[in-house]
């Protein structure tokens, strides 16, 4: 059996209706699942051009978006391996992240690196996103190519904070058994709009693309650093589930409106990444009182495996037991458990 973690974006793109729902919306620009899939065939097959392959690393310094999910997708649908570097990082990181995790193809714009100090060092072959062209309905045929449960399909790279920042490695088994765990805790459906806010470099971020390809629903991606415009499009694009980590959370309240304003399409907010005060929580309860308000925990509660350059197979974050169904009808009891936790009431 395929367990390629691609194969998320393809089976949604080719279910029933799948050509009148809104996969990604940025602003005024909008792409369906079948847009979606194309762009990331694309992505696929400029990456094959290039000498990309299965079990070889490739860098996305990407803006968040539809290029940098098309990307995502299109690396894993060759068997490659996704690294994200955040966007807002400077040259000697992105460099440590290229050679570290041997990456020898990266996914950009000419206009995002001219944005940096310097061109990125070393020996990685440049693939311009803008420069792709849109792919045939054949582009994508012959994807997303069989990978096992266990094979890598990213690395995730830690913010730095306590030195150089580490790779981890996560399988198509650990991307699949996450997206559909968060989506059943949530009760995530084919008509939820979920905000996103934070990078595609972090595991919280990424979950949000994810649960929302898992499902169907349309992500609603907003960047603007300001507060105030992040709570105008959650208001304005009738979103549904909204993450964010306490400190967004406290910027959202203080300067963005988020406590005075009713968002009644709003239906889910989750946090993770740290404690929330109990004021806060008080706060957006009285502020959005019609609105589940769920925890969600960190990536750590089994061990992860970090990368080390070798490719290697990794029981990853959600370890799960190898089944006839890429390990995803037999999950690791951590992973149930991180679930229930997570979806407890937080009071």
């Amino acid at each position: 059996m395929n367990c390629n973690a691609a194969l998320l974006l393809w089976r949604t793109a080719h279910t029933p209706g799948a050509d009148d729902r809104s996969a990604i919306v940025e602003r005024d620009a909008v792409v369906d699942y079948a847009g979606l899939e194309g762009r990331a065939a694309a992505v696929a097959a400029a990456l094959t051009a290039a000498g990309a392959g299965p079990d070889r690393p490739v860098a996305i310094f990407l803006e968040r978006g539809c290029d940098a999910a098309a990307a995502f997708f299109g690396t894993l649908a060759i068997g490659g391996i996704a690294v994200f570097i955040n966007e807002t990082l400077r040259p000697r990181q992105i460099d440590h992240i290229l050679a570290h995790s041997g990456a020898r193809h990266l996914i950009t714009t000419a206009d995002l690196l001219a944005r940096q100090p310097r061109a990125p060092q070393g020996d990685a072959h440049i693939i311009d996103v803008a420069t792709i062209p849109a792919g045939g309905d054949e582009a994508g045929a012959s994807l997303p190519v069989p990978r096992l449960g266990d094979d890598v399909a990213q690395i995730i790279y830690t913010s730095g904070s306590t030195g150089q920042p580490k790779g981890v490695t996560v399988t198509h088994a650990n991307i699949e058994a996450a997206a559909r765990t968060v989506v059943g805790y949530l009760g995530i459906s084919a008509s939820d709009r979920i905000a996103s806010l934070l990078p595609f470099s972090f595991v919280y971020g990424l979950s949000q693309l994810l649960c929302a390809v898992t499902a169907g629903a349309t992500l609603v991606v907003e960047r603007s650093p300001l507060p105030q415009q992040a709570v105008a499009t959650v208001r304005d694009q009738d979103v549904t589930v909204l993450a964010a980590v306490p400190a967004l959370w406290m910027r959202l309240l203080a300067t963005g409106g988020l406590g005075n304003a009713l968002l009644p399409a709003l239906r889910v907010m989750t946090n993770a990444g740290g404690h929330l005060p109990l004021e806060a929580v008080r706060r957006l309860r009285a502020a959005q009182p019609h609105v589940r308000l769920s925890k969600r925990c960190a990536a750590r509660i089994c061990r992860p495996k970090r990368w080390t350059g070798g490719l290697t197979r990794s029981a990853g974050l959600f370890p799960a037991r190898r089944s006839s169904s890429c390990g995803m009808m037999a999950r690791s009891p951590n992973l149930a458990r991180w679930a229930s936790w997570c979806s407890a009431d937080p009071r």
